[in-house]
């Protein structure tokens, strides 16, 4: 393919993210720049605020990763150093993923004169009491005329993107995050995860995955198990991630006396064995794009009980391939619970057809040939073509 100044080879693509942490956007980014064809791609990786534990697996498979360093959304220096890095390294594509990337990424590929600038929206916020600030919108809408391409993550987030930020339909593909396969998991390791958590204890096991943020509900989840334990008693809780809301969590768990029957877990590397260790997989949010960790759950045949928000719908078929129930109802999320840990065959059924589910629509090798397409795409209409 020709390139910037004449050049032919791989396409170079930058991915700007705020932090390599364990975010849903930072472990799509990963999953999607490893699969990508090197022969025709070549994904760079550039951190604004912090590194994060992905910056070794992006080492670890050969992918570039460079430090910004920004101080919060005004570095003009970081600014500076981000577009000179765009420069240096003649970058062919610049693809940002949350806000403040987005603010970064855009405005250095504008100055640097960046040929395509993609993003991907990972949430839809129904709940207009839940959005993005309004001077980030405002910032959105106008960083969206200097924006090539958007990708919607779900149906949902497509019709943020038009109705509130301002977006034309014809620059928004859907394009739903995926998952890479899960390993082959090892029974030991998951048991002595179910032994650590349980405590002894011979009831069952639930929990969630997600960041400690009042987006995911996690608060909801513990309303339920305080609910549901009064009709088993025994019900275990482990929650797995960081973030700002765990004080308060840790509050409301001594408030409820749930001490003895919750876990929080922090954050881990081990998601595949942590989440094949549950009896049910729970997603309280409030609203979503498409949470990885539903995927996941999913994917690895574990029964998942999740709250009827954009995205997940995509997903999720009540009574099919989960159980639904709406946000901010603890009393319908603790009767779900109850009634799928009361019905193994009717939680094995679930688990089953979640898991083919996800195998079949949502890997990474199905939804990195539409990114690949689309970066061909945007990259042929501003005058780049494939080398004779």
């Amino acid at each position: 393919m020709t390139l910037r100044g004449g050049a032919t080879g791989p396409v170079t693509v930058l991915h700007v993210i705020d932090t390599l942490g364990y975010g849903g956007a930072e472990r799509f980014l990963v999953g999607l720049v490893r699969a990508l064809d090197r022969q025709r791609f070549r994904p760079m990786v550039a951190w604004l605020t912090a590194a994060g534990p992905f910056a070794r697996v992006l080492a670890d498979a050969h992918v570039p990763v460079v430090g910004i360093a920004a101080r919060g959304h005004r570095d003009a220096r970081a600014l500076w150093r981000l577009g000179q890095l765009m420069r240096t390294k003649a970058v062919d594509i610049v693809h940002t993923h949350l806000f403040v990337d987005g603010f970064y990424g855009r405005l250095a590929a504008l100055m640097a004169g960046v040929p395509v600038r993609v993003v991907t929206q990972q949430n839809a916020y129904e709940d207009p009491d839940r959005r993005l600030p309004p001077w980030q919108i405002r910032v959105n809408r106008v960083l969206a005329r200097v924006t090539d391409h958007f990708v919607a993550v779900s149906a949902a987030t497509r019709e943020y993107l038009h109705q509130v930020e301002g977006v034309p339909l014809s620059r928004i593909s859907v394009v739903p995050n995926a998952i890479e396969p899960p390993p082959r998991l090892d029974a030991t390791a998951v048991a002595a995860l179910r032994q650590e958590w349980l405590r002894g204890a011979t009831g069952p096991l639930v929990g969630t995955v997600a960041r400690l943020e009042p987006q995911k509900g996690v608060d909801v989840l513990l309303e339920a198990i305080h609910l549901a334990r009064q009709k088993i008693p025994d019900m275990r809780c482990v929650i797995v991630g960081q973030g700002g809301e765990l004080p308060a969590l840790r509050a409301q768990v001594q408030e409820l006396q749930l001490s003895s029957h919750v876990c929080f877990a922090g954050p881990r590397d081990d998601v595949w064995h942590v989440l094949a260790a549950l009896d049910v997989f729970v997603l309280p949010s409030r609203f979503e794009g498409l949470s990885l960790a539903l995927l996941e759950a999913l994917a690895v045949g574990t029964p998942v009980v999740a709250t009827a928000v954009s995205g997940t719908v995509d997903v999720i078929q009540d009574g099919v391939t989960g159980v639904l129930v709406p946000p901010e109802d603890p009393e319908a999320l603790a009767q779900a619970l109850i009634t799928v840990l009361r019905y193994p065959e009717t939680a094995r059924r679930l688990g089953e057809a979640g898991r083919r589910l996800v195998l079949a629509e949502y890997t990474m090798d199905r939804v990195v040939q539409q990114y690949e397409t689309l970066y061909t795409t945007l990259l042929s209409r501003r005058g780049h073509r494939k080398a004779p």
